[in-house]
């Protein structure tokens, strides 16, 4: 073997040498593990996958109790139904207020819950408003609730329930009813008339 074929193989064994112990390449995210995922690597406001299916019953019409599926007219004439909001993981806590055509304070307070849905809406509230009868006491229609959505110019969900399913929910010579409800398990968190904004108010922050 001549100088030349030595000098080469000697450079390729320390070539082979230097790179088995190379040091391995820079870790800039440390050894923790799997990056964590779910509501843990979010933090607040991190998508919540829910149960396969609306929450089974017993259902029932009092607080503590799971909120039945129940189905409202749209004001296009479509269905609505709990369920179809309960779908939206983004909802966390749903309030559901009754009105009629002929209740004053309703009327009064329709400013109100628009407001109190546009600060909340992007947080994870989902409002809805089901309109149950007309000035006249007439089962209320889609087409009565899409001019009361015009009318006080609306962006919450506005509903009609024509055979007033509510009604098992309270006494409706207390209109309107106000009903919280925790969007991931349909528990019914509170039930109350009129409109009292700090207390809802509270619920609603400690939900969201």
């Amino acid at each position: 073997m001549n100088a030349t074929t030595l000098r080469r193989c000697l450079c390729l064994a320390l070539g082979l040498v230097l790179g088995a112990c190379a040091p391995p390449p820079a870790d800039d995210g440390g050894d923790e593990g799997p990056a964590p995922v779910g509501p843990a690597a979010g933090g607040q406001g991190a998508a919540v996958t829910r149960m396969d299916g609306y929450p089974a019953g017993p259902y029932g019409v009092s607080e503590g109790t799971v909120l039945a599926d129940l189905a409202f007219a749209r004001p296009d004439g479509s269905t609505l139904r709990i369920s179809d909001a309960w779908r939206d993981d983004s909802h966390r806590v749903m309030v559901l207020v009754t009105a009629s055509g002929w209740c004053t304070s309703c009327i009064e307070e329709q400013p109100a819950y628009e407001a109190f849905h546009r600060k909340y809406a992007a947080r994870g509230l989902y409002m809805a408003l089901a309109i149950f009868e007309d000035p006249q006491f007439e089962p209320a229609t889609a087409e009565y609730s899409a001019s009361w959505k015009t009318r006080h110019s609306l962006s919450l969900e506005v509903v009609a329930d024509t055979p007033f399913q509510l009604q098992q929910y309270y006494n409706r010579e207390l209109t309107p009813m106000v009903m919280i409800v925790d969007m991931d398990t349909m528990e019914i968190l509170r039930i109350s008339t009129g409109w009292d904004e700090a207390s809802v108010g509270a619920i609603v922050e400690s939900r969201l």
